[in-house]
Formats: structure tokens, sequence, C-alpha cells
């Protein structure tokens, strides 16, 4: 079963039995919204779209930090490739919502300026920074939200809700180009994490709620409205054998979610995205695949190593039944190799067998 809510430049919310790593697309786009079509005004849209941009290849707001990254922003129309104009319909934000009168319309007309940059400007960029490079094809958040209203009664916030968190959650999505994906709340949900359970952050029930979905971490979060407009609560981040409990305070629905999103998604750009070093740094590694059977599937297992973004190259080194090997010149090593394939489920690893050599082979099972 699969059912997917598109937001513009990225696949937001995903709702899929099982689920995986997704692509995401626009990482060197940015559509920024303009008051007119002057000089004055593209020179804004495109700071503010390539600081956007820097952010989303990166992973980390900090990257604004840097001065070789304040220096190109100054010139960011230096880094532009293609431009465009649009109006359409702009939903009003929170904050809009909150002074409007009974009855006004919930979105405004607004001009965008779309701007597409320059991938190897960008990344070229960010290598002199020294500054790592995440990859488009991005691991997946199970984000669990359980919201305690007035009275004290507890409700987790499924795929469907309109609650502002979710709202806030999908604009995170979308801005740093990472899946971020919400419970269905069907009936199996709701009996494997009851609200209460849900409260508690156990990371056993956590796992063994969230198994259904494959999803590639877990970010659970209970929410707790301690004054008008001011949100309290404890964070449980999941990711494989890794667990972190924090909490979290702040003065709008907003900020409290954008902090922990920013956290999470900080630490697996760290484990994934990779540096100058790790590009320059090749290595051969033997790929061992079972269950080869047929020229299709031999074909389909080719073109999905050599989409990896760290791969250099792939060759045949031997058939033998339905087994392939592959000998693979990788960018970083084979643990980065072994990590890029764990995004994705057409590739199942094999435990090692004692007849295996242990050094520069990866032993998986294709099961696409």
């Amino acid at each position: 079963m699969k059912r997917i809510l598109a937001v513009p430049l990225l696949l937001s919310l995903l709702w899929a039995l099982p689920a995986l790593a997704l692509p995401v697309d626009g990482l060197y786009r940015e559509e920024v919204p303009v008051s007119d079509q002057s000089q004055q005004e593209r020179n804004r849209a495109y700071r503010e779209g390539l600081e956007q941009v820097i952010v989303k290849v990166s992973g980390q707001r900090e990257a604004l930090q840097d001065s070789r990254i304040r220096t190109a922003l100054g010139r960011a129309a230096d880094y532009v490739e293609e431009v465009s104009y649009r109006t359409g319909m702009r939903p009003l934000t929170l904050e809009e919502l909150d002074i409007a009168s009974p009855g006004q319309p919930t979105s405004v007309q607004q001009a965008y300026l779309d701007v597409r940059f320059a991938r190897d400007l960008i990344d070229s960029l960010l290598r002199d920074a020294g500054i790592p490079i995440w990859d488009r094809n991005r691991p997946t958040v199970l984000v669990w939200l359980v919201v305690e209203e007035e009275g004290g009664h507890r409700q987790v916030l499924g795929s469907g809700s309109d609650h502002p968190a979710i709202v806030a959650l999908r604009r995170f999505s979308r801005e740093r180009a990472i899946p971020l994906l919400v419970p269905i709340l069907d009936l199996q949900d709701r009996r494997a994490l009851p609200a209460d359970e849900a409260w508690r952050l156990d990371p056993e029930r956590l796992r063994e709620a969230s198994a259904r979905y494959g999803a590639d971490s877990i970010l659970a979060g209970r929410v707790l409205e301690v004054a008008p407009g001011e949100y309290a609560g404890l964070w449980q981040f999941i990711f494989r054998d890794q667990e972190s409990r924090f909490d979290h305070f702040d003065e709008d629905i907003a900020g409290f979610m954008d902090g922990p999103l920013d956290r999470v998604t900080v630490e697996l750009a760290q484990h994934f995205a990779l540096d100058a070093e790790t590009l320059a740094r090749e290595e051969d590694v033997t790929l061992r695949v079972d269950g080869v059977r047929d020229l299709e599937i031999h074909a389909g297992l080719l073109e999905y190593i050599e989409s990896l973004s760290i791969v250099q190259q792939a060759h045949v080194a031997r058939l033998q039944h339905d087994r392939i090997e592959l000998r693979v010149r990788v960018a970083g090593g084979a643990g980065h190799l072994a990590d890029f394939i764990s995004l994705d489920r057409d590739l199942e690893a094999v435990e090692a067998s004692d007849d295996a050599p242990a050094a520069g082979l990866l032993h998986y099972r294709w099961t696409r």
C-alpha cells in the first residue's frame, strides 16, 4: 500500500509499507517569493535562494557561517544557472492567519522567482570550504508526535492531521530536503502504540510500532503547551543501535518543531555526507550479490550500483549460477558503500560465512 502526498520539489510526507530512503529532488533549486521583477529584488532572491541550497546540500545551517560561504553569498548571482518567474497562490502563514479577519481567504496571490543554481559550482564551493556534501538519496525519519491537550487528554497525530505541529513538519521537510514520515495511524498503529504508551517514549515500544514502516530512523516527541503559545516537550531519537533523549522548549510551535528536527537532520547529515578528503580517497571493493537469476536482474543491479554517487565505476569480475561478483571502485571505501546500500531495500545483507574473505568483500542478496 502506498499513498503519497506531493509537495513542491520534495516528497515531504510518505505513508508506505514498507518505507525506504528517498531520493530527493530540487537540492540545487529554490523558489523564492518576490515583490517585483527589479534587479534589487532579484539579487535578494539569489542570495536567499543560495542560502537555502547551501543548507539543503550540506544538511546544516552552520555551513552559512563559513567565511568562504559568506563571500559566495555576496555574489550569489555568479552561481545562478537558470531563472524564471511564476505567479501562484500562497497559503497564509500561521502568523498571518492569527491576524486575519473572520471569513478572510486562507491564501493570497504571490509572485515567485524560480532559481536553479549550478551544481558543479556549489559542490566545488563546499569542497573548498571543507564542508561535506550530502547525497540526494536520504534516510527517512518516522516521526511520532503525541500531544497533551487541555484537560490532560493525549492524542497521537497521524498523517491526516492538520495540527500546527504537522504543518511545521511539512514545511521543514520541504525546506531541508529531508524525507519525514508520519504514521497513517490506522487501527494497527493505535493498537501498537496507544497515546499513553507513546507519551512514555519507550525505545523498544517505538521500534516495535515502527517496524511496519521500515524507516531508517525514528523521532518521537511529546508536545505540551505549558502556557498560551509556549511549548515544552521531550524527544527520543533512534538511529540504528543509537538512542538519544533530549528536551526542548520554544515560544511558538514552529520553533518547537524546528529545534529537534534540525538536530536529527544535522546528525544524519554528519553520518552520510562526504567531505572532500573522503571523496578523493578511492578503494576497490568486491560486491557479491546472490539472487541474480536472469539478465533483467543483472541489468537492474548494475544500474542501481552505478547510480550511487560514491561509485566511480563497476564491472563484473565473476559469474556463478545466480551469484555475481562486481569489482566496484568507491569513493571513501567499503564502509561508505555499505552505508549507502543500507538506505535502500534492493540489497539485503548476507551474514559472513567462514569461507568468505573478510577484507574488501560485501555480500548481499538481491530483493527487488
